[in-house]
């Protein structure tokens, strides 16, 4: 690594990290090879069984009128929640993905066929500086 004027950060990515809690000591080296006193820094990895913990949102209910299906979810508290992820074939057999972030809780879907079924999954990221995206498992409906 050479350092550059005005840049004092430096990030480097540890693959393969065991899922958990993790204690780094980092030490800076001077243009003589002199080694700074370290400065530990602890980091989570996140990986399946967070993942496998994930839950979707709750739908509130589901309304079909002649234009459209109209389905409401009840309101979403959780921090790493990013998006939920809608997907299904429309009349015309075309995949179609919607998605529904937090702050919202209605979407209106004007081409789901009746009798259609669609799949939702919420989509996470366990902390703002995390690198990875998470998905719960899928869950679908059938609407008529």
């Amino acid at each position: 690594m050479n350092r550059q004027e005005g840049i004092d950060t430096s990030e480097v990515t540890i693959e393969d990290l065991d899922e958990g809690n993790h204690a780094f000591t980092i030490y800076t080296y001077g243009d003589n090879h002199n080694r700074s006193i370290g400065v530990e820094v602890f980091a989570k990895a996140y990986g399946s069984i967070y993942e496998q913990n994930l839950s979707n949102r709750v739908v509130k209910s589901i309304a079909r009128n002649a234009e459209a299906v109209t389905i409401t979810w009840f309101d979403e508290f959780s921090e790493t929640l990013r998006a939920t992820e809608i997907t299904y074939l429309d009349a015309a057999g075309s995949r179609q993905l919607h998605l529904l972030f937090p702050d919202e809780n209605t979407i209106i879907l004007h081409d789901l066929p009746p009798g259609g079924t669609l799949e939702y999954r919420s989509v996470h990221t366990p902390e703002s500086l995390a690198i990875d995206t998470f998905y719960s498992s899928a869950a679908t409906l059938t609407v008529e």
